[in-house]
């Protein structure tokens, strides 16, 4: 998959959740399916590539779901090893890579 299809998949998975209803205000994290698509963006083209996965997540999700239910950016950057998978999280300073590039973001 390449990063336009990423950040497509990314988009989708953020809008359906919130239309589901997910509530997101309390345990701020972009989930499952997002982390792995950061995951694989991360290691196909690296940090700023998984940061841009999560931003389109974010975007999607805050343009669908009520306000008081989603995250802010900045809850979304600490929440990040939440989010991603162990092949990620188990690398030397992979989690904080990810983090500085969501900080060079303001989706």
């Amino acid at each position: 998959m390449n990063q336009s299809q990423r950040i497509a998949k990314a988009q989708t998975i953020g809008k359906d959740a919130a239309l589901r209803g997910d509530d997101c205000s309390e345990n701020p994290h972009v989930g499952d399916d997002t982390g792995r698509l950061a995951a694989e963006a991360f290691h196909e083209e690296g940090p700023a590539a998984a940061a841009e996965v999560i931003a389109a997540y974010h975007v999607a999700f805050r343009q669908h779901a009520p306000a008081e239910h989603a995250p802010t950016w900045q809850q979304e950057i600490e929440a990040i090893g939440l989010a991603l998978p162990p092949s990620v999280m188990d690398e030397d300073g992979a989690a904080e890579q990810v983090e500085e590039a969501m900080k060079k973001l303001n989706p």
